[in-house]
């Protein structure tokens, strides 16, 4: 029998806890309608994903990550549950020994970067069209649904998003997470456009936004002005409640500099700093806060510890090394005003254990075309992973990440490697049928040693 030194276990586990397991992020549109069958979904293609998640398994991946979309699971009606793909797809995750990281979308599908689906959320069923998201010229996206509608009744049932969102967590527990005992190792809660946890203040359709524009504050809907009046009421500053957002803050485009037109975001009487500037950002990246709050409880609900939740947090870094941070502030995170926002979104995950994952993790610092987007996305993960060691949590347990954009180079594996030391898990953004498969080990055994 071999006796193993105490050393070299204790190297050995070291290794082992140092090792940060990859997934692969699948097609967003991996499930399908049926158009042989009314309403029904199934697998675009299972013999050819069968195959991939073959040699996925071979190249070192632990897992995959998927899409769970509302609009297709639920299109047929309010309650009308079809995960008859889902469970498909843990059959065939089952058999090639991975797991899945399941997202809970309850977004469109459509409209941003590198999205190639038109999903649709389940409106035609709603019994309201007016709560969306909403621009000062009055522009709606619906992508997601406002996060101040989210105690609204939308349904003939008269469930509001949060009851949707909590009754379709649990009908995905019973049809596919207890049907499939240790397959789904994670789910993801979305709580905004892309999945992410954010407001949609750059907006691809209809060419609204292009980077590196600071977007928009989109909090111009009804349920948004009831909720700013209140706040405004409950601190002394009705006289600020007559515009649910500040005027000066310019369109999705706008480059901030002292003489532009988005003084908001610069120096003076009006700007970010002021005292309407810190009443309105406190009300609108805590409601944001809020928002993913009731998630995260509704998440622990019906998933109890130690089941693994997540959260996705939009990588933001244009406009990171500036005094306004304002791509950052139209998205939800005030992270300007003496705030640190990142510490904000994990201590807020952390009330219900759930983990914070970041994006961008394949990008370094930028300081190209006379600098002028002052994008700074190392700089940014560097504070994000802070806030997680700040708060006393453990980066395997409460932080994970992602890339933002497709990846192909050894910077890339670099850059990465840097950023996810010591975290929970890597997803790789994204397989498709000319996927690199040797890139993926390379990343992985990469991985390994972090």
């Amino acid at each position: 029998m071999v006796r193993l030194l105490p050393s070299l276990v204790a190297a050995t586990l070291a290794l082992v806890a140092a090792e940060v397991p990859v997934n692969v992020m699948l097609p967003l549109d991996t499930v399908v309608l049926d158009s042989k069958a009314c309403s029904s979904t199934r697998l675009k293609n299972a013999t050819a994903l069968s195959l991939q998640f073959e040699k996925l398994k071979a190249s070192g991946a632990t897992g995959v990550m998927a899409d769970c979309w509302w609009g297709l699971v639920e299109g047929a009606g309010p309650r009308q549950y079809d995960f008859a793909a889902y469970a498909d797809l843990a059959r065939l995750a089952k058999a090639s020994n991975l797991t899945i990281q399941m997202v809970m979308s309850f977004h469109q599908c459509g409209g941003n970067v590198g999205d190639e689906c038109d999903i649709p959320i389940p409106r035609h069923w709603f019994t309201k069209d007016d709560v969306w998201y909403t621009t000062q010229a009055g522009l709606t996206t619906k992508e997601y649904i406002s996060l101040w509608a989210d105690a609204t009744p939308l349904d003939k049932f008269g469930r509001t998003p949060l009851q949707m969102y909590s009754e379709f967590l649990a009908a995905f527990k019973t049809h596919v997470v207890d049907a499939y005992p240790g397959v789904v190792s994670e789910v993801q809660i979305g709580g905004g456009p892309a999945g992410e946890l954010r407001y949609p203040s750059y907006q691809l359709q209809e060419n609204r936004w292009s980077y590196c524009g600071v977007g928009e504050f989109t909090s111009y809907d009804s349920y948004a002005n009831a909720s700013i009046v209140a706040h405004a009421a409950s601190t002394g500053h009705a006289l600020w409640a007559t515009r649910p957002g500040p005027s000066n803050a310019g369109t999705f485009n706008c480059l901030p500099s002292e003489n532009g037109p988005c003084p908001f975001f610069a120096n003076g009487a009006d700007n970010f700093a002021s005292p309407y500037g810190q009443f309105f950002l406190d009300w609108y990246s805590g409601s944001l806060l809020q928002h993913g709050r009731d998630l995260s409880k509704l998440g622990r609900d019906v998933f109890p510890a130690p089941f693994e939740l997540s959260v996705k947090v939009s990588g933001i870094h244009w406009w990171y090394d500036s005094p306004h941070h304002g791509a950052e502030l139209t998205a939800g995170y005030q992270n300007t005003n003496n705030k640190n926002a990142y510490y904000d979104i994990a201590s807020m995950l952390k009330e219900h254990d759930v983990r914070f994952c970041f994006t961008c993790m394949e990008m370094n610092d930028n300081y190209d075309d006379n600098d002028k987007c002052r994008s700074r996305p190392s700089k940014l993960v560097g504070q994000a992973r802070d806030a997680i060691n700040a708060l006393g949590l453990s980066l395997k347990h409460s932080f994970a990440g992602e890339n933002a954009l497709p990846i192909g180079g050894n910077d890339q594996i670099s850059a990465i490697a840097g950023h996810i030391a010591g975290a929970a898990s890597f997803t790789f953004l994204r397989l498709t049928d000319s996927f690199d498969f040797d890139y993926l080990g390379r990343l992985v055994q990469r991985l390994k040693t972090v």
